[in-house]
């Protein structure tokens, strides 16, 4: 396993020490956007509605089941471990699925693909046949993700042991059908 830079340890202890203070505090950070995106008050004590409800199993819940689902791969990897192998055709099907997109090889991938972070949303990648890319450039587009400890609400994804990025081209073959899907998918490039 490669060893983390001194940078990318600090980095990971002020998230934790800063995840453990919102805690101690009760949460002001998460209460504060709960209630700018609801209108109403978070009440993590007594949960009523469906959202509430959501943020308190995402706090409290220790199900070991939710970093297997969290994670995208583990998650087809689990389904694939209980569907018989006639379901297996509903599954997810990866090109490529790497730990650092200085691992990407696109030499070896077909023309129309989409590149996707395990452990973020919104950092999708679409390339198309017949467009040009630069792979430098794709690969500090990906690198750019905020590391799965780092994220608001982080309480399950820092149970997500491996960030990876996965190459699917079944994805890119869906979205990049119509004109609309082309816009809402190009601009976040």
């Amino acid at each position: 396993m490669p060893r983390k830079s001194p940078k990318a340890t600090v980095r990971q202890f002020l998230a934790h020490l800063g995840a453990d203070l919102d805690r101690l505090r009760g949460f002001p950070a998460l209460r504060r956007k709960f209630r700018t995106t609801s209108g109403y008050d978070l009440d993590l004590e007594n949960p009523k509605t469906l959202s509430e409800k959501i943020q308190w199993r995402k706090l409290y819940d220790r199900n070991p089941l939710f970093p297997i689902l969290m994670n995208k791969t583990g998650m087809a990897e689990w389904a694939g471990s209980l569907l018989p192998a006639a379901d297996h055709r509903y599954l997810p099907k990866y090109l490529q699925v790497v730990d650092d997109a200085d691992k990407l090889d696109f030499s070896a991938l077909p023309a129309d693909l989409a590149l996707k972070c395990n452990h973020a949303s919104g950092w999708n990648v679409i390339l198309r046949e017949g467009e040009a890319f630069d792979p430098d450039k794709v690969r500090r587009r990906l690198k750019g993700a905020p590391p799965a400890e780092s994220l608001a609400g982080a309480g399950l994804r820092k149970r997500l042991r491996s960030p990876r990025i996965r190459l699917s081209r079944d994805f890119a073959a869906c979205w990049c059908a119509g004109p609309a899907a082309e816009q809402r998918w190009l601009a976040r490039r």
